[in-house]
């Protein structure tokens, strides 16, 4: 199995010339003002890439998963895996994926370290 994880700078995805895999995984901000719009625009073009496994995670700028996330779920393609303290595994590989992170004023998914801990718990321990 071939993966490639990928922080792909926000708008510039249509430029990206992703190398040949099974499975990327694209970690945190799938948008820059984290609208409707820009999700929508992210999710058309991830869709369309050529891997058996697309995975991503929600990040910092991605309001839009945190405000509304039922309808945000409700806008991923088949085929498209989102990941919010949940997990998958694929080909024996184990992925976890949450956004939340130790607060960062304004940004999604942020909460206290106090908070955050709670989040961080939730990650499988290996066994």
């Amino acid at each position: 199995m071939n993966a490639m994880s990928s922080v792909i700078p926000m708008g510039s995805m249509k430029m990206c010339c992703c190398p040949a895999g099974n499975m990327i995984v694209h970690a945190g901000n799938i948008t820059k003002n984290g609208t409707p719009a820009e999700a929508v625009d992210f999710l058309q073009w991830f869709a369309r890439l050529n891997y058996d496994y697309k995975i991503f995670i929600a990040g910092t700028h991605d309001h839009f998963f945190e405000e509304e996330p039922k309808l945000a779920r409700r806008l991923i393609p088949a085929g498209v895996i989102y990941l919010e303290e949940s997990g998958v595994e694929i080909g024996g590989m184990k992925i976890w994926g949450s956004p939340y992170h130790s607060f960062n004023h304004g940004s999604a998914f942020s909460r206290t370290e106090e908070k955050a801990i709670d989040h961080w718990e939730k990650i499988p321990r290996r066994q």
